[in-house]
C-alpha cells in the first residue's frame, strides 16, 4: 500500500520485524517513518483504535518530511501526538459546525 504526500510516495509496511520497528536509539516502537526509504513501519498485530492512532502518528511525519518541514525532534513528536490524539476531534467539529449551520462559509 501506497500513499502519495506533496509528490512522493510513502509505503505503508505491516511487520514484526525489530530492525523496521527499532528507533534511532535502539528502541522499539509500534510504528517508525523512515525517510531513508520513504516507507512507514507498523506493528502488524496492531488493531482497532490503537491502530489508528499509531497510522495517524506516522503519517503526520509523513507530512512533515514531505513538506521539507525542519523542527527539533522533541516538537516533530509532540505534533504528531497531538493531531494523533486530538485530530479527528478538530475535524469532526469543523465538519458538524459546517453541516448544522452554524458557519456561513459556503461549502
Amino acid at each position: 500500500m501506497t500513499v502519495n504526500v506533496n509528490g512522493y510516495e510513502w509505503k505503508i509496511i505491516y511487520t514484526h520485524n525489530k530492525k523496521d520497528l527499532s528507533r534511532s536509539d535502539g528502541s522499539l516502537t509500534l510504528g517508525v517513518t523512515d525517510l531513508n526509504v520513504m516507507s512507514i513501519f507498523l506493528y502488524d498485530k496492531l488493531v482497532g483504535d490503537l491502530k489508528r492512532k499509531v497510522l495517524i502518528h506516522e503519517l503526520v511525519h509523513a507530512w512533515i518530511f514531505s513538506y521539507g518541514i525542519i523542527v527539533p525532534l522533541e516538537w516533530e513528536e509532540f505534533m504528531c501526538s497531538f493531531i494523533d490524539s486530538y485530530g479527528l476531534d478538530i475535524i469532526n467539529t469543523a465538519d458538524y459546525l459546517l453541516c448544522s449551520g452554524y458557519c456561513n462559509i459556503a461549502l
